[in-house]
């Protein structure tokens, strides 16, 4: 893996939930956090996007980007719950849910969780041990819409219960809603001419983001949103000038917010630095090309 400038830095640990079958954006995100010297990954648990079978569809998508990193079997992919939550007080157990809870009791460097889709395992893990919030440092969910209305947004979609736990809970939580994320937007000759060309890893990436184009609907497309990006992004720089602090809302049916009185401060992310979240991208898939 790359190395680091810095003598003996203390890695953040990290878990990674993804549902990485879903379309592209995940792939780039658990390789940027993979390349990054600074992040431990300790896991990666593979998350339904609720079609029959997704999860697994999500875990085979994870053992291929491991492989083609030459990582096999040196990260461990967790099942995650192949369902939604049925209520927003009755986990689903799954083997994700249980490795964050024995990660969250371990002693080491602060431990973050990227949920880069439903938050059902998260959320789960925290209601069969509440006290796992005391050993996480950041629970970083890509869900909800736009500030203060809300609305439609397709990682809560998929677990709606499970959002409405996340917020219930005492997890510190980043939140980064649909606009924090959908301005890391590259353009498909940018992916062609700054991954394509870099070793397994990048062909890959590149095959994927065009089957994506391929099978989007409406027009052709030149662009695709690589939302889930924000996550490490964060990780490797919190953005302290574009959040605020603010309790946590309850989502309404219809996935709009609703304020409540509880007191369960949350970070709220506004657009992200996009320029340098994919710069850093490109820099370590080129220099990992090379070792």
């Amino acid at each position: 893996m790359l190395t680091h400038p810095i003598k003996n830095p203390t890695a953040k640990r990290v878990i990674i939930s993804t549902d990485a079958a879903c379309e592209v954006d995940d792939l780039f995100a658990i390789a940027q956090t993979l390349l990054s010297p600074t992040l431990d990954v300790k896991g990666i648990a593979a998350a339904h996007f609720l079609t029959p079978g997704s999860m697994e569809e999500s875990r085979e998508e994870i053992l291929k980007l491991l492989s083609c990193m030459g990582l096999s079997d040196r990260i461990p992919v967790l099942s995650g719950s192949p369902v939604p939550m049925s209520r927003e007080d009755v986990p689903e157990p799954s083997e994700a849910a249980r490795f964050i809870i024995e990660e969250a009791h371990r002693d080491g460097p602060p431990l973050y969780i990227t949920v880069q889709g439903a938050a059902t395992d998260v959320s789960s893990a925290f209601l069969m041990d509440p006290t796992i919030s005391q050993g996480i440092a950041g629970v970083l969910w890509l869900g909800g819409a736009k500030y203060p209305e809300g609305g439609s947004e397709f990682n809560l979609q998929n677990d709606q219960a499970a959002g409405n736990a996340l917020m219930d809970s005492t997890l510190p939580l980043w939140q980064i809603p649909l606009d924090a994320s959908t301005v890391i937007k590259p353009s498909y000759y940018e992916i062609l001419l700054k991954v394509k060309p870099y070793g397994t890893l990048g062909k890959y990436l590149c095959d994927r983001y065009e089957w994506v184009l391929r099978i989007a609907e409406g027009a052709p497309r030149e662009t695709w949103t690589l939302c889930d990006m924000a996550a490490p992004g964060l990780l490797l720089d919190d953005h302290d000038q574009v959040y605020t602090v603010r309790n946590a809302p309850r989502f309404l049916p219809d996935m709009r917010y609703e304020e409540t009185d509880r007191v369960h401060p949350i970070r709220v992310y506004g657009p992200l630095n996009a320029r340098f979240i994919m710069e850093d991208f490109y820099c370590k898939l080129q220099l990992f090309s090379k070792e």
